[in-house]
């Protein structure tokens, strides 16, 4: 499939998609995830070099810095502080960050970068974030403010009450609204909430499919709770449920979950298209938990 690749992602992409589903083979992520990303389209000769002989304003460097420790600590490449794989992240960060003066720094870009590095060099790494940004609309939610994350929390209480209902209207009977329990996932794309097998698995299928892919794990997370969230009896528990770890289920099932909401780009859009229109009507269902 590599040999063949323009082949399979033109005319044959719906075997290429099933084979991904299943998870790409370790030995083969960096060539694949650099395809799907397509970084030969943000590729320039020497820039990473250039960029990482510049001075980054040092309040960035300061918060830069501090979330080093923070990203993924039990990880051997990243424990130890400013060791080789600190140092590399710090490079890739900084980097980032004064190539894409108008996003800056933000938190949450660590551990994305980080995954990025446990596959891949310095330099594919910075233009694997730089595809995010731009291939995959990220910026849209990086820039400050997170000027669309308000649209995307509509989109995802909209999916939820279509796909689990049972499971909306028990978060929004304890009002735990989605700015509490899924700005990570949407910011960070679960890179700081699941295990790394998890999270692999996630970004094989959303490099090569886009971003629909992260409202099907955002609802996978919450429905594989269904049976804890309908014996709950109070906010507290909801809250308690919200943070309940789901890396002890099986993957296998997890994602055959995922790929069991039937979601197609055309829903997301009208949803996308509802919010443009509602944004600042506060009597809306899902404004109001905006």
């Amino acid at each position: 499939m590599l040999k063949n690749y323009d082949i399979f992602r033109n005319k044959k992409y719906n075997k290429l998609k099933k084979r991904t589903r299943k998870g790409i083979p370790d030995n083969l992520r960096s060539n694949v995830w650099q395809l799907f990303a397509d970084i030969k389209k943000f590729y320039k000769k020497d820039l990473y070099k250039e960029l990482n002989k510049q001075k980054l304003d040092e309040n960035i460097e300061y918060i830069i810095l501090k979330d080093l420790d923070r990203t993924y600590p039990s990880c051997q490449i990243f424990s130890d502080k400013y060791g080789g794989g600190q140092r590399k992240l710090y490079q890739v960060l900084s980097s980032f960050t004064k190539y894409q003066k108008e996003i800056g720094y933000v938190q949450g870009m660590s551990f994305i970068s980080a995954l990025f590095l446990t596959y891949m060099n310095e330099e594919s790494s910075f233009f694997m974030l730089n595809s995010l940004m731009d291939k995959y609309d990220m910026k849209r939610i990086y820039l400050p403010g997170f000027p669309d994350l308000k649209k995307i929390f509509y989109v995802l209480l909209n999916l939820e009450k279509k796909y689990i209902p049972k499971i909306y209207n028990i978060l929004k009977r304890d009002n735990v609204l989605p700015s509490f329990y899924a700005t990570e996932w949407f910011v960070c794309l679960f890179s700081n909430d699941l295990n790394f097998n998890f999270v692999v698995r996630i970004f094989d299928t959303f490099l090569l499919e886009g971003f629909k892919i992260i409202y099907r794990f955002a609802l996978t997370i919450l429905k594989v709770k269904e049976k804890f969230f309908l014996e709950s009896e109070s906010s507290e528990k909801t809250i308690e449920i919200i943070h309940m770890s789901i890396n002890n289920i099986d993957i296998d099932n997890f994602f055959n979950i995922a790929f069991g909401f039937h979601l197609s780009r055309k829903k997301i859009k009208k949803y996308e298209i509802e919010y443009d229109k509602n944004q600042n009507d506060v009597n809306n269902e899902f404004i109001s938990q905006l």
